[in-house]
């Protein structure tokens, strides 16, 4: 008997991919739920949160909850927040199950799921720069806007390693794609 070793008969590219993502997807999360997107005035905020000292409040109660663009950042880092779970959950079936490993759709999923995240967020992250600047005179981007940036440039490396991998490994077979009507 011969031992395959961790995680089955995946290269090397796909198992750094996907613990790339993993590790962006944690990122994402922190970004996501921590209030230090910025800070201002002795204050710091995030995406849901603002606190003052050890008080904090809903983000609903501030002005900035009611600019469009602010709700904008919202929605693009939940929506960043649910494609990244999407890839990490695909990547991790590729990587341990053999039988979807060699699915080029599978793993075209996974790379479009790991670049359309680093897209909004990047968006998000730009927009809140931004809009923070023009809206306050005195404005400080803090460490939850730079781990959720942070976590764009992982997930686009991630994809560029699962699309390395997929183009070293799987060839495109012509007739895949041909109608095999009589």
């Amino acid at each position: 008997m011969t031992h395959v070793g961790c995680c089955g008969k995946a290269t090397a590219l796909v198992k750094a991919a996907t613990f790339l993502i993993l590790f962006a997807f944690i990122l994402v999360i922190l970004g996501f739920g921590t209030p230090l997107w910025s800070t201002r005035d002795g204050q710091s905020e995030g995406l849901w949160q603002r606190c003052t000292g050890g008080e904090c409040v809903s983000i609903s109660s501030d002005p900035l909850g009611d600019q469009d663009w602010f709700i904008r950042v919202q929605a693009g880092a939940t929506f960043g927040l649910f494609t990244t779970l999407i890839d990490v959950i695909l990547a991790f079936i590729i990587m341990l199950d053999a039988a979807c490993s060699g699915k080029r759709a599978m793993r075209v999923a996974v790379i479009v799921f790991a670049f359309i995240p680093a897209g909004f967020l990047l968006a998000d992250c730009l927009l809140y720069w931004i809009r923070g600047r023009l809206y306050f005179t005195i404005f400080h981007l803090g460490f939850s806007w730079g781990i959720t940036l942070t976590a764009v440039f992982v997930l686009a490396i991630a994809g560029i390693l699962f699309a390395v991998d997929t183009d070293r490994t799987i060839p495109v077979d012509p007739k895949a794609d041909e109608c095999e009507c009589e």
